[in-house]
């Protein structure tokens, strides 16, 4: 049995929920945070890191060595694509996806419910004031135009390179933002359209404690 570690609200850990999800692969959650001290979880991670997995006598942790791995041990609906080129423009969007998109809108989670919530801080909104008008703007117009009329990043294809890149703008809207719909149609429609899908759902289904609002 696949097991995978780390806590739901983390997008890279949510990025390999849905890739499970869209695998159709089973799989035992185990709900821990970064710096776990379990014997199963170091095994997995010894760095404490979040996510992690193990299938039987293999274990791995970062998200993209994950979905890696799962990719090519369950072949099957493939989500990094097969051709070289196919594969490297996936990686380009998973890699955007973890360093840009997800770090930058992160700010604004962290800022409005990570620190006040789990480390007794107070929320500096000039931070989010910032990183909403001066960070994220030139990020959300290179994904549109990346993006262009296409469906989905890779064209008629879902992919990594859009669960990677939409699972960052979901702990921005737990913390009160969204992209502009007015400004951004295109965008916001992709976005909407990825958290339709099944996989999304039940990887979102995990955050209604933390967040019954959404």
């Amino acid at each position: 049995m696949i097991k995978l570690y780390g806590a739901s609200v983390s997008p890279y850990v949510r990025k390999v929920m849905v890739a499970l999800a869209e695998k159709a692969l089973p799989y035992e959650h185990v709900p821990v945070g970064p710096g776990d001290k379990s014997a199963a979880f170091l095994e997995a991670s010894p760095l404490g890191k979040i996510p992690a997995l193990s299938d039987g006598d293999f274990a791995i942790a970062d998200s993209t060595a994950i979905a890696t791995y799962l990719d090519e041990a369950y072949p099957a609906n493939r989500l990094y694509l097969q051709t070289p080129k196919e594969r490297a423009q996936v990686v380009f969007f998973d890699k955007f996806g973890d360093t840009l998109m997800t770090p930058t809108a992160g700010r604004i989670f962290f800022q409005r419910i990570g620190l006040p919530r789990f480390f007794g801080g107070v929320t500096d909104e000039a931070v989010v004031t910032t990183t909403i008008e001066k960070d994220l703007p030139p990020i959300l117009n290179h994904l549109t135009r990346l993006l262009g009329d296409k469906a989905w990043l890779m064209g008629d294809r879902f992919t990594m390179a859009d669960i990677s890149c939409v699972c960052g703008f979901v702990n921005a809207k737990y913390a009160g933002w969204e992209p502009d719909a007015a400004q951004y149609p295109a965008l916001t429609a992709w976005i909407a359209r990825t958290l339709a899908r099944p996989s999304f759902a039940k990887a979102l289904a995990a955050d209604r404690a933390m967040f019954p609002g959404q």
